[in-house]
């Protein structure tokens, strides 16, 4: 009786998530917003309903240590680079690695965040609403387009594969696409060469991923 949620656990943590259900799952309606604060203060807290079974009460258990765990993890490796005072001379000179968080010198703690790579969701269908100058560097209007379909992906095999995609030169002034790859999407689909991963642009969920099962 313990829900799986695939792949929406490498976004949310799997506690996170365990708790949602359980407080939507009966639920028809969710009012919003004189009904958020109470929902929110339940996944977020400590609290728990009872009658769970024994197997969902273990994984909810589970879930917890795997989310603390986690968490102390990125904040040690966050730790191990931190953002100097303005005036400090290391600054932009070098990394601050292995500084002490003193908050007399205002070093600042730094994120562990995974590496990313930007894309632009383009699409070649007649009635899009973003053009495809690819073949010349693009107005300023132009690229206000672009940036607001811009999406970063995260997902370790998904950043692997789309920065082995070519690099437009034509954006390499451009400091909003220097690094973005472009991504043509056709009937809403696109398939990552040589990869295996096939991208798909739906209502429901955004952008989705999709794995080719090797035989």
């Amino acid at each position: 009786d313990v829900p799986d949620f695939g792949v929406d656990q490498g976004v949310y943590a799997r506690w996170i998530l365990l708790k949602t259900w359980l407080v939507l799952r009966e639920r028809e309606v969710l009012r919003l917003p004189d009904e958020l604060d109470a929902v929110m203060d339940f996944v977020y807290g400590d609290e728990q309903p009872e009658g769970l079974s024994d197997s969902f009460s273990r994984a909810l258990a589970q879930a917890y240590k795997d989310m603390e765990l986690n968490e102390n993890r990125s904040s040690f490796r966050g730790a191990q680079y931190l953002i100097a005072a303005p005036g400090d001379d290391e600054l932009v000179s070098s990394f601050n690695a292995r500084l002490p968080d003193n908050d007399d010198d205002h070093n600042i703690t730094t994120r562990d965040i995974r590496p990313g790579v930007d894309i632009i969701c383009m699409s070649d269908e007649p009635n899009s609403k973003l053009p495809i100058p690819l073949n010349r560097k693009p107005t300023t209007e132009e690229v206000k387009k672009y940036l607001q379909f811009r999406m970063v992906i995260h997902d370790t095999e998904l950043v692997r594969a789309l920065k082995a995609l070519p690099l437009n030169p034509h954006w390499e002034r451009i400091g909003g696409l220097r690094y973005a790859r472009a991504v043509i999407f056709r009937d809403g689909k696109y398939e990552i060469p040589e990869s295996g991963h096939r991208l798909k642009l739906t209502r429901s969920y955004g952008l989705e991923y999709i794995k080719e099962e090797t035989v």
